[in-house]
């Protein structure tokens, strides 16, 4: 593979598996057939550029990043993957709710190094978790079940963001920013820095302003097929287009 080429896929396919054989509806039975999600993917991906995709809900935007990612594997074709350490983004961190966050912060720690709690890089990502949250060890040291909400969704932001280091592909699937007004203002740059600091990465997002100043290529995904890829004002007016039919 060309080394400036970061993910290769080749006459890619998926389909969603119906887990039930029959649906009733209005006493009438039929047989639910299995979901085409994408088909006949091919496309190149390069390093360190940004790209956004866009499309309607449903149109398989989601599963495009997870095949990309490794989370799914295709039904059919190839996926060739040229990066070190990727990471996809795609909710809130999932934490346990009668620990605290810097004990939460420890069992993550754990099983991100097999086991390896090494006090240095423990308390470099405690710091982290403290700078980023913008929590003191008061908070950051109850059950995270006493927290509010938004106190809540500043340490799982926290938490996510102390283990992103040495990330050289970032996936984002509307993960953008958390907490209250000034915090999601705080957040959401955060991830922007964090974009450009990986180089490669990808984003799915609602927001075409926001897409059209983070991007150096977008790609539109309509109906499961690789619709257009390229300029980001030139796709997405092409997507818009596709929304006033």
């Amino acid at each position: 593979m060309n080394q400036e080429i970061l993910v290769s896929l080749t006459n890619c396919n998926f389909t969603y598996k119906q887990s039930k054989n029959l649906n009733i509806k209005k006493g009438k039975i039929t047989s639910n057939q299995d979901r085409l999600t994408l088909q006949n993917i091919d496309l190149e991906l390069n390093k360190n550029l940004i790209y956004g995709v866009v499309g309607k809900n449903g149109s398989g935007k989601s599963t495009f990043l997870k095949l990309l990612f490794d989370v799914l594997e295709p039904n059919s074709g190839y996926i060739s993957r040229n990066y070190s350490k990727g990471k996809l983004l795609d909710g809130a961190t999932v934490f346990h709710n009668e620990l605290s966050a810097v004990d939460n912060l420890k069992a993550m720690h754990i099983l991100e190094f097999d086991g390896d709690n090494e006090n240095e890089d423990f308390n470099k990502r405690l710091q982290l978790l403290k700078d980023v949250s913008g929590l003191d060890l008061n908070d950051l040291e109850k059950p995270v079940s006493l927290l509010s909400s938004g106190t809540k969704s500043k340490v799982g932001f926290g938490l996510t963001m102390s283990f992103l280091e040495n990330i050289d592909f970032l996936g984002l699937d509307e993960y953008f920013s958390f907490g209250d007004e000034e915090y999601k203002k705080f957040s959401s740059q955060y991830i922007k820095n964090k974009l450009t600091e990986t180089g490669s990465a990808i984003v799915i997002s609602h927001s075409m302003e926001m897409l059209k100043n983070m991007c150096d290529q977008i790609i539109f995904i309509k109906n499961g097929i690789i619709s257009k890829i390229g300029n980001p004002e030139e796709v997405i007016e092409s997507y818009r287009e596709t929304l006033k039919k």
